[in-house]
C-alpha cells in the first residue's frame, strides 16, 4: 500500500506478502524519516491511533457475536470505515507535508468517491446470494467487518486470532461439524497464508476451498493489484462460492 504526492512515495505493504510478515522488509527513505521523528516524539501518533480506534469502533466493540477488537483489524473490509481512515491519514499526511496538503485532499475526496461506488456495488452483488448462504468460515478473523455491514454470519474460524495459532484436531473437527450442522456452502482461506489447514477443513466438510486477499494487494495481474480491485475480486468469489 502507498501514499504518494509529486515524487514522493510511502510504502507500508508489499504485494503479496502476508502483513504479519512484512516486518523485515526495508523501508524506504521517507518512511524512515517519519519514523524516526516519531521514535524522536516530533511526531505524537499516540493520540491519533486512539481517534481512529474510536472512531472505526475498535477495543471491544462486537456484532453478532463477533469480536473487532483485537481479534480482526481488518476494518479495510469495510469502505465506508475507510473512509473515515482515509480523513485520517490525509490530516497525518497534510502535516507532515503541508505543501502538498491540497493534492492530499483532493486525491481523498477522489478515492472516497470510489469508496462510495464500491460499497454500493458491493450491497448489488451480495443482495444476489440467498440470505440463509451467506454463512463464512474463514482462515483466520479476518472477515468480520465485511460480515457485519452486509449481513454475513461468520459461522467459523480456522486460526482465532493470530495466522501463526496452530488449530487442535479437536477444534478442526468442531470446525467440520459447524459447516456441516449450518450448511456453510464454502471455507475461505487467503493468498498469503497456506492453505494446508483450510483445504483439509474444506474437502473433510465437502465444500469447495475459495482464496481471498486479506492481509496483501494481489501481485500484478492479479487482478486485485488496488485496494478497489481486492475488495472487488474478494466479493466476487464470496458471490461465486456462495450464490
Amino acid at each position: 500500500m502507498t501514499a504518494e504526492a509529486g515524487l514522493e512515495e510511502i510504502k507500508m505493504i508489499l504485494a503479496g506478502v502476508e502483513i504479519h510478515e512484512d516486518e523485515e522488509d526495508e523501508p524506504p527513505a521517507m518512511t524512515l524519516d517519519i519514523i524516526a521523528q516519531i521514535d524522536s516524539g516530533q511526531i505524537d501518533i499516540e493520540e491519533g491511533l486512539e481517534e481512529i480506534e474510536h472512531i472505526l469502533g475498535g477495543g471491544e466493540e462486537e456484532h453478532e457475536g463477533h469480536g473487532h477488537g483485537t481479534e480482526d483489524p481488518h476494518f479495510w473490509f469495510d469502505p465506508i470505515r475507510v473512509q473515515i481512515a482515509v480523513d485520517e491519514i490525509v490530516s497525518l499526511l497534510s502535516d507532515l507535508d503541508p505543501e502538498q496538503a491540497d493534492t492530499y485532499e483532493a486525491n481523498a475526496s477522489a478515492f472516497k468517491d470510489e469508496l462510495d461506488d464500491l460499497h454500493i456495488w458491493t450491497e448489488e452483488q451480495v443482495s444476489t446470494v440467498p440470505e440463509e448462504n451467506r454463512l463464512l468460515v474463514t482462515s483466520h478473523d479476518s472477515l468480520g467487518y465485511f460480515a457485519y455491514l452486509y449481513g454475513f454470519e461468520v459461522v467459523g474460524v480456522i486460526l482465532s486470532g493470530t495466522t501463526e495459532a496452530e488449530p487442535s484436531a479437536e477444534d478442526l473437527a468442531e470446525l467440520v461439524h459447524e459447516i456441516e450442522e449450518t450448511g456453510a456452502k464454502a471455507v475461505f482461506g487467503e493468498t498469503t497464508v497456506s492453505e494446508r489447514l483450510a483445504s483439509a477443513v474444506a474437502a473433510e466438510s465437502g465444500v469447495e476451498l475459495f482464496r481471498l486477499y486479506s492481509g496483501s494487494l494481489g501481485i500484478e495481474g492479479s487482478g486485485a493489484e488496488t485496494y478497489i480491485t481486492m475488495v472487488q475480486t474478494n466479493v466476487n468469489r464470496i458471490v461465486e462460492a456462495l450464490r
